[in-house]
């Protein structure tokens, strides 16, 4: 186009049916909801810091400098300080994302994987529902970072363990959510109108059911992803997750509060950290909702 050229009614007529659709599809309403976007924003600026964490950091986040240990932030090229080993904090925070996002991921799809199978045959199979809710509802009655450290003080200490105990918590809340959805599709028209096709069981479920949960249970996700990390988060600072000397943000508070009142610096960062992510995904979590209700035209 050359300059003073101006866009042809044609043109922009072309282009306005493609903006309206891409307007209508949950990526467009996705845009246009102002919560759900900077959760987005925060989760896609930490998938990009978790996978380029070796190329960022300006230190080794593992190498130990003793004669410059405790120092506070801006010393010395240190962005947010050293901590009792010398070892950089900017670099340990940025490295710790990977971590914490390994964390949250792993959690949701352990309760993924228990949960929904769990949920969908309880909602489908009537004779299947009393057992297994009873388990689940015997599984809610115990606080989610209460199960875990039941979990854990069986399987023993270490970030794997943790995220297994974790995850074994969060299922419940998957079974549940899918028990629900199912409970409201077994008896609608399509379902019914292909089992008098003779479609089993199975392919009832997976085909026809399953895909019509995604949407809840997407939202569930992020939701527990949030969880998980702030659980994780909990057990190691009780020195139950991670073991020195990995940069996860839960011990590296536990570590810190050792010097709460010297150097408060290695208390509040990761705990800035912990605050950004599980507010990110929250938010994201409550602009999913928004978005992919099919009751809400925007």
């Amino acid at each position: 186009m050359l300059p003073g050229d101006t866009v042809s009614p044609e043109r922009s007529d072309v282009a306005a049916p493609a903006r309206r659709a891409l307007q209508r599809t949950w990526f467009g309403r996705l845009l246009r909801n102002r919560l759900g976007l900077i959760g987005a924003i925060i989760l896609v600026t930490e998938l990009a810091i978790a996978v380029l964490a070796p190329a960022l950091t300006p230190f080794d986040p593992f190498e130990q400098d003793l004669r410059n240990r405790m120092l506070p932030p801006g010393a010395d090229g240190h962005l947010l300080g050293t901590d009792e080993f010398g070892r950089d904090q900017f670099s340990r925070i940025l490295l710790g994302t990977r971590y914490s996002l390994l964390v949250g991921a792993t959690v949701v799809i352990i309760s993924f994987v228990l949960g929904v199978p769990a949920g969908a045959i309880a909602g489908y199979y009537r004779w299947a529902d009393g057992p297994i809710m009873r388990l689940v509802d015997l599984m809610l009655a115990f606080p989610q970072i209460l199960l875990a450290l039941i979990v854990v003080a069986t399987l023993g200490t270490g970030l794997f363990n943790v995220m297994i105990a974790v995850g074994l918590a969060s299922a419940p809340a998957f079974a549940r959510l899918t028990r629900g959805v199912v409970l409201s599709l077994r008896e609608a028209d399509y379902v019914t109108a292909t089992q008098s096709l003779g479609s089993n069981d199975g392919r009832v479920i997976v085909r026809h059911i399953l895909p019509n949960t995604a949407a809840p249970l997407i939202v569930q996700s992020t939701f527990r992803v949030a969880t998980g990390i702030l659980s994780a988060a909990a057990l190691s600072f009780l020195g139950l997750g991670a073991e020195p000397p990995t940069p996860e943000w839960g011990a590296m508070l536990s570590t810190g509060r050792t010097y709460l009142f010297t150097s408060p610096h290695l208390s509040i960062y990761p705990g800035i950290a912990i605050f950004i992510t599980v507010l990110g995904f929250n938010i994201l979590g409550d602009g999913l909702r928004d978005v992919l209700d099919p009751r809400i035209r925007r």
